[in-house]
C-alpha cells in the first residue's frame, strides 16, 4: 500500500468491501443448501433396533427394580419422600399454603 495513491487505496478498500459482501452471500447459499439436504438424512439406529410404524414390536433390553408394582405417588408425596420442603414452617410464616423447599 507504500506506492498507491489515494485513490488507488480507495478503490481496493471498495473492491475488498464487494469481495466481503459477496462472500457472505455465498457463505448464506451454501450454509442454506447444506441445512436442506441435512434434513433429509434420518437418525441412524443400532443394528438390533427394530423397524416399525408403532411400539407394539420393541423388544425389551433391561428393567431396573421391580417393575410389578405400580403405585401412583402425588407432587406432595414425592417431596415428602425426599424431605424436600418444610411445611409447618412455611404455613408458620405465610400462612396456610405457604412451605419453604429445601435442599
Amino acid at each position: 500500500l507504500d506506492g498507491l495513491t489515494v485513490n488507488q487505496i480507495k478503490s481496493v478498500s471498495t473492491h475488498i468491501d464487494d469481495t466481503i459482501k459477496a462472500q457472505q452471500n455465498l457463505a448464506a447459499e451454501l450454509e442454506k443448501a447444506r441445512n436442506e439436504l441435512v434434513y433429509e438424512i434420518g437418525n441412524l439406529l443400532y443394528h438390533e433396533v427394530p423397524v416399525d410404524n408403532n411400539e407394539d414390536n420393541n423388544g425389551l433390553i433391561r428393567t431396573h427394580g421391580d417393575c410389578s408394582v405400580q403405585k401412583q405417588y402425588s407432587h406432595v408425596d414425592l417431596v415428602t419422600m425426599v424431605d424436600g420442603f418444610d411445611g409447618e414452617r412455611g404455613t408458620t410464616v405465610a400462612g396456610n399454603r405457604g412451605y419453604f423447599l429445601k435442599g
